[in-house]
């Protein structure tokens, strides 16, 4: 469900927001292989966060079959999942730094392939989407079209006069 979040006050114009993605399962070379359910890949995250400074990191195939939310060290981890046992490769999420926090209007996961964070920036909102699509292989064309058809009828809906960025595994 929709998380909402009361922003104290907009980013100041002028102001930068640093975003990454990590495939989280695809990230052995950086020690990170296997989803994100290996109980040291979350501080893994953050330590990489801090060292970059990162202000959201978008995740995709964390494994999860829940969509959740925890902390480690004041850095916000946001999952968006599917309870379905025969998609567990899927899954997405949005970490935010302890300076991106204060200007979180709302954080939304909306399938086990795609959620949102919607920032208080001036002028207008900000949102940034955490996506993983479906692969190319023939048998996921209906998934994948799908897919795509769903994040167009999403970002379609977005006030015009909000931005939004979109950072994911698009395979």
């Amino acid at each position: 469900h929709t998380h909402r979040h009361h922003a104290l006050t907009s980013l100041p114009y002028g102001s930068t927001i640093s975003l990454g993605q990590l495939n989280v399962n695809n990230t052995s070379e950086a020690g990170l292989g296997g989803g994100i359910l290996q109980a040291t890949k979350a501080y893994q995250i953050t330590q990489l966060m801090k060292e970059l400074k990162v202000d959201i990191m978008c995740l995709s195939e964390t494994h999860l079959r829940d969509s959740t939310t925890y902390s480690i060290e004041g850095y916000k981890f946001y999952f968006s999942s599917s309870n379905a046992k025969e998609d567990n490769a899927s899954g997405v999420g949005i970490v935010l730094s302890p300076h991106i926090l204060p200007y979180i209007l709302k954080t939304t996961p909306i399938t086990d392939r795609i959620m949102s964070i919607e920032i208080a920036t001036s002028g207008a909102p900000t949102h940034v989407f955490s996506v993983y699509a479906p692969n190319q292989k023939p048998a996921y064309a209906p998934n994948r079209k799908a897919f795509w058809k769903q994040l167009t009828q999403i970002t379609a809906a977005l006030p015009e006069t909000s931005f939004y960025y979109i950072l994911g595994d698009l395979n």
